[in-house]
C-alpha cells in the first residue's frame, strides 16, 4: 500500500438521537465540526483525525478504530441518563462505564 493512502473503517452504528450523540462525543473530547443536512456528524478526534457518523455507520481512519467502542459506550450512557431523567429516576455514576439507577418514590 502506498504511504500516502488512508484506510478508512466503516462500523455499523445506530444512533437515533443526534443531540445525545453530540453530547457523548464532547464528553470524550471529540470536536464536533458540523452537522450536515442529512444528519451526518463530522468530527475531529484529539489526534486530529477526521471522521463522520451517518445514519447507520461510523466512518473513521483505521488508526482511530479503538475510539468507536468508546463512542458507543458513551452514547449508551447518554441514552440511559436521558431515559432516567424522563422518568424522574436518580442516576449515580459508580465507575467510568457504570451507572446506578434508582426509582424515586
Amino acid at each position: 500500500m502506498p504511504c500516502d493512502s488512508i484506510v478508512l473503517n466503516e462500523i455499523e452504528f445506530q444512533a437515533t438521537d443526534r443531540e445525545l450523540l453530540k453530547k457523548a462525543l464532547e464528553e470524550l473530547g471529540i470536536n464536533v465540526l458540523r452537522t450536515l443536512r442529512d444528519g451526518t456528524i463530522v468530527f475531529r478526534t484529539q489526534s486530529w483525525s477526521n471522521g463522520r457518523i451517518t445514519n447507520d455507520k461510523i466512518i473513521i481512519d483505521e488508526r482511530e478504530a479503538d475510539i468507536v467502542d468508546k463512542i458507543k459506550q458513551r452514547y449508551s450512557m447518554q441514552v440511559v441518563k436521558a431515559a432516567a431523567k424522563r422518568f424522574n429516576w436518580n442516576v449515580k455514576q459508580t465507575s467510568p462505564n457504570k451507572l446506578q439507577i434508582t426509582r424515586r418514590f
